[in-house]
């Protein structure tokens, strides 16, 4: 599955392409549980690439784009990956605190 966006020049550096990112991986990893995510854009698209690293994505290769002419500029593309975040370990449970333990040992068996 890729996650891609294109917007109108006038709403670039906005920070629009990572909020949406970041809120269509949310739906992929924790909505619908999918493994991982790519990404990929023309070597010259450092904006898309920027916003690929701020999602926490990494570099996984270079390629040259089939169905851009061979010798033209935006032929050259990268590919970036993500996989989904390993669930967080269960909490444990509070360690009680010594003077709630002093405090039931003060108070007796009937107390606990």
């Amino acid at each position: 599955m890729e996650v891609g966006w294109r917007l109108a020049s006038h709403a670039w550096h906005q920070g629009f392409a990572t909020e949406a990112a970041t809120a269509a991986l949310d739906v992929a990893f924790r909505g619908v549980g999918l493994a991982e995510i790519w990404s990929m854009t023309a070597v010259l698209n450092e904006p898309s690439q920027a916003v690929m690293r701020r999602l926490g994505m990494t570099l996984h290769g270079e390629f040259e784009h089939p169905r851009v002419e061979p010798g033209h500029p935006l032929r050259p593309h990268v590919v970036y990956r993500i996989t989904r975040p390993a669930a967080p370990a269960p909490a444990e449970p509070a360690a009680r605190s010594a003077t709630s333990q002093a405090a039931e040992s003060a108070a007796g068996p009937a107390a606990r």
